[in-house]
């Protein structure tokens, strides 16, 4: 069985100022909850060892455990948080100590370079209403081109 573990925090680096929050999640194979809670447990403190990801943090929150059976054809919503307030921005990593013979990530809208600068985040999915029975223009169409090609040539994010 495949298990999704979320997980929340609070941190006070003392290099940073102010309080951070945090939230990520976990993937285990296992053959039962604990089993998978164990490996959770254990893999934190690994990531813990190795990265200073997690300095700073006294305590780790388990905000839910999902267990996959199968996933639907469509995908499935694992988990979801709201926060209220305005994002100001904050850092974030994908596969932290994976090798890339178990995983690998794909950004959307940047770069695949790992250069340290900040972007501004593209849009994955427009939600808002599109004006009403507006004609196809060229600067949509183009642009509708350029979203398909990137997303068809689209590279995996290099490793930290």
């Amino acid at each position: 069985m495949m298990y999704l573990g979320h997980f929340s925090f609070d941190q006070r680096p003392p290099k940073r100022g102010g309080p951070w929050h945090g939230l990520f999640t976990l993937v285990a194979e296992a053959g039962s909850v604990a089993a998978a809670l164990e490996k959770f447990d254990a893999l934190i403190h690994d990531l813990a060892a190795k990265h200073d990801l997690f300095n700073d943090i006294d305590e780790i929150y388990l905000d839910s455990c999902v267990e996959l059976a199968a996933v639907p054809k469509k995908g499935l919503l694992s988990y979801v948080t709201l926060r209220e307030g305005e994002d100001v921005g904050g850092i974030s990593a994908a596969l932290l100590g994976a090798s890339r013979t178990h995983a690998r990530s794909y950004s959307w809208g940047m770069p695949p370079e790992d250069d340290g600068e900040s972007r501004t985040l593209e849009p994955f999915v427009q939600l808002s209403a599109p004006a009403p029975a507006a004609a196809p223009t060229k600067r949509r169409a183009a642009k509708s081109a350029k979203a398909a090609k990137t997303a068809k040539g689209a590279k995996p994010r290099s490793k930290r």
